[in-house]
């Protein structure tokens, strides 16, 4: 796979309108060139292409194209993504990359990757070969007991490949020829991360606005984690690096049109990476609609045994063994949330 800018300009840098209230601005989007990305994606795929792409899906984040080739004979998803910078888009590409290569599990063959605008635009593009079907999403509501139960069976066998792939250490996933992602070699250190918003899952504005008492508190939950000795016991298996494609949604898993059933395709990996076993969040299909709780409750348990079967650790993680890697987990990532610092680990 190749990572390259385009000397053709697919986005301009966004235009300021004055309103009319005054000095006050707003950010309009981008000017889109359908005819440089076109080119683009002729430069990279190395063939020429129908004159007109075809868009296949599109919301305020992303949206994705489909480009044919002049023969007809191949296809190739081009999506265009807003609001994610150029490292992030290097993450998803490495997860990308690794998936394909390594693991069985239905993904598009990466190509090409590369900044879609100016570098302050925060727009990238990354070009697949196109997996066909259709987003689970769609079919979801009209799929039988019988296609739902056989999905979520696929959904497990997938997830317990991954689950089963160990690291070396927790963080993204890298292309060979990129620097090198935050990482940390114990979960001791990523946990502290995480207590401290430096892992992503505390937004840089909010990192900024704490208060004194906030700061208090994580600075209090960080020296907890320091010496928290369930945290060192080096033979303890649900302290393991895994693999985590992090939560499936619908919309990025592609079905047979025919056979809604068989999963023909995961399109999005921008939250994979390695992470401690009892990190792993066993609500498989939170963004699923079910019918009602006990259909929930039902489907999920069975994605959840399918996994078990292969990775029998994930067990001990939701039972007693694992309550309190869990409970530190769950006070690393809620750091700066808590009036009171409470522990029970009994």
């Amino acid at each position: 796979m190749q990572g390259a800018n385009s000397p053709y300009r697919i986005l301009s840098s966004p235009v300021h309108h004055p309103l009319s209230y005054g000095s006050f601005y707003c950010l309009t989007m981008p000017y889109f060139n359908e005819q440089a990305l076109r080119l683009h994606v002729t430069e990279h795929v190395g063939e020429r292409l129908k004159k007109r792409l075809e868009v296949v899906q599109e919301d305020d984040n992303c949206k994705t194209y489909l480009a044919t080739s002049s023969s007809r004979k191949r296809k190739y998803t081009v999506r265009l993504l807003f609001n994610q910078s150029y490292e992030e888009l290097l993450w998803e590409a490495g997860a990308l990359d690794f998936v394909w290569r390594h693991c069985l599990a239905p993904v598009p063959d990466p190509i090409s990757y590369g900044q879609a605008g100016y570098p302050n635009d925060n727009a990238t593009i990354l070009i697949q070969r196109e997996v066909s079907g259709v987003p689970l999403s769609q079919v979801w509501k009209d799929m039988d007991d019988c296609q739902r139960y056989v999905i979520c069976r696929a959904l497990g066998t997938i997830l317990a490949e991954l689950l089963s792939v160990e690291s070396s250490y927790i963080g993204r996933l890298q292309l060979d020829d990129q620097p090198e992602p935050p990482r940390w070699l114990s979960a001791r250190e990523w946990l502290m991360a995480v207590a401290e918003g430096e892992t992503g899952y505390h937004m840089k504005e909010e990192r900024c606005q704490r208060t004194f008492e906030e700061q208090a508190q994580i600075a209090a939950v960080v020296a907890h984690l320091a010496l928290a000795p369930v945290l060192a016991d080096g033979e303890n298996p649900m302290l393991r690096f895994v693999l985590s494609p992090g939560l499936l949604r619908p919309e990025d898993i592609l079905v047979d049109q025919n056979n809604p059933a068989k999963v023909t395709g995961i399109v999005k990996w921008r939250e994979t990476g390695a992470i401690p076993m009892f990190a792993v969040d066993t609500h498989f299909l939170r963004y699923v609609a079910f019918r009602d709780e006990e259909e929930r409750w039902q489907l999920n348990s069975l994605v959840r045994c399918v996994i078990i079967e292969k990775v029998p650790t994930l067990a001990k993680v939701m039972g007693r063994q694992g309550k309190q890697l869990r409970y530190l987990y769950h006070l690393a990532r809620n750091s700066g949330r808590w009036r009171r610092l409470v522990l029970r680990l009994d």
